[in-house]
């Protein structure tokens, strides 16, 4: 507007930057979709920005959105012409971004109303952590807890684990932009359906990781699930991103040995016993490499042979579950073999899971 002497008036300043960018890539989400965007908007922490990425939605979720930004100009949607994939869509939310701190969400699952601001104070107060989870609640269809998740994982733990399997789960995720940008680190489209996997170890390189106490998402397991839907491409594509892990780490272990480990770990009822005992003797070594090189403590050691002890188990017991698989006793053996220095613990937890299964 000009005055008398066609001066303007100062443009208003910039809205200062949020301390959050919550991005969720979504696509045909409309039932679960008002839950979730409520549960970001209810947040104690209100300094965020919301960017949702709609994947060429065809059902009422571009409507839905729509409506919900015209309430809440903390919301941003970005629109694909086409469908882009989630690693893609998340992408686009990655660099329109502005906050300092990237939070994961997915169109299906909930937030408590805590999470953000518990994960930005112990991000604030630890700067040598990139990136943090923490605990959920699983949730059927409607919404009832079927189990419940409490995380805890200390950084050694989380690192170690983050070769072999997602070390948290990524609705709970929350990681500095900063490091995102000045690296150009981006979700790799070649991991669709596993993105998250091959992502949160890259991010490691950069800094720690761990897992916070408590119970910070309710996690939606339903009939749409990618985990669900598309359950033997995502074990094909975690194959492909934890083979790309442990090369990273181990950049000196035969490919033919790392590919024996992760055939186990991700189609255990497919694998012959050479395969198995391959696999198990490659942890055993990795194991201690690991160990070794990261100097750590003999109570460090323990909490990482108990996290390699439970996710052999766990994969031993889907090998005792599938029509093909071999006898539970002798992946314990093989494992006991390879592995004495936990075997009690290992034969521990395989009972109690045993157990429960029955």
């Amino acid at each position: 507007m000009s005055g008398a002497h066609g001066s303007s008036l100062p443009d208003a300043a910039p809205a200062p930057a949020p301390t959050v960018s919550v991005v969720m890539a979504v696509h045909n989400e409309e039932r679960y979709l008002r839950s979730a965007v409520d549960s970001i908007l209810v947040q104690d922490f209100r300094n965020f920005e919301f960017i949702i990425i709609d994947d060429a939605s065809t059902d009422a979720t571009p409507d839905m959105l729509r409506d919900f930004a015209r309430r809440d100009d903390r919301i941003r949607i970005l629109s694909n012409a086409e469908n882009l994939s989630v690693p893609r869509s998340l992408n686009r939310g990655l660099d329109a971004a502005r906050g300092r701190y990237i939070a994961r969400m997915d169109g299906d699952d909930i937030s408590l109303p805590h999470r953000l601001s518990e994960q930005v104070r112990f991000l604030d107060a630890n700067p040598d952590f990139v990136l943090v989870g923490g605990g959920a609640e699983y949730i059927d269809a409607d919404g009832k807890v079927t189990k419940r998740f409490v995380a805890g994982a200390t950084p050694w733990e989380f690192d170690w684990i983050s070769i072999f399997r997602p070390p948290l789960l990524h609705p709970s995720a929350m990681y500095r932009a900063a490091l995102v940008r000045d690296n150009n680190e981006r979700y790799d489209p070649a991991c669709d359906r596993a993105e998250d996997f091959e992502f949160w170890h890259r991010l490691l390189r950069h800094g720690k990781g761990c897992e916070l106490p408590g119970v910070y998402v309710r996690y939606r397991v339903h009939e749409a699930n990618v985990s669900t839907t598309h359950s033997i491409k995502q074990r094909q594509i975690a194959n492909c991103a934890g083979k790309k892990n442990a090369r990273a780490r181990f950049q000196d272990i035969p490919e033919p040995s790392i590919d024996a480990l992760f055939n186990f770990l991700f189609n255990a009822d497919e694998r012959q016993s050479a395969d198995l005992r391959e696999a198990i003797e490659l942890v055993g070594t990795l194991q201690s490499r690991y160990i070794r090189e990261e100097n750590l403590t003999p109570s460090q050691a323990r909490d990482i042979r108990r996290r390699t002890a439970k996710l052999l188990i766990k994969k031993a017991m889907r090998q005792r579950a599938s029509k093909k698989a071999g006898d539970l006793t002798g992946v314990l053996s093989l494992i006991a073999q390879y592995l004495p220095e936990y075997c009690a613990e290992t034969i521990h937890i395989a009972r109690r899971r045993y157990s429960n299964a029955a």
